[in-house]
């Protein structure tokens, strides 16, 4: 999932870059670096709640129930 983040990050700064250095003449935006980790953890969090859940509910019966359950 890291390399994720790390696409999202690029994206962002590609376009973050430019506007703060038109608006601001600086690079970084205005604000708290709290900001982005709160982003990136919420991010983390609902990414691997919808994997892991779903996940652990489909596996939770016994296998051969699940394999021959018809829906």
């Amino acid at each position: 999932m890291g390399n994720f983040h790390a696409l999202g990050t690029t994206a962002a700064v590609g376009i973050l870059v430019p506007v703060s250095l038109k608006r601001l003449d600086s690079v970084l935006p205005p604000g708290s670096p709290w900001i982005y980790a709160s982003t990136v953890a919420a991010t983390l969090l609902l990414t691997l709640g919808a994997m892991v859940l779903p996940a652990w509910r489909a596996t939770r019966g016994r296998p051969a129930e699940a394999a021959l359950a018809v829906e």
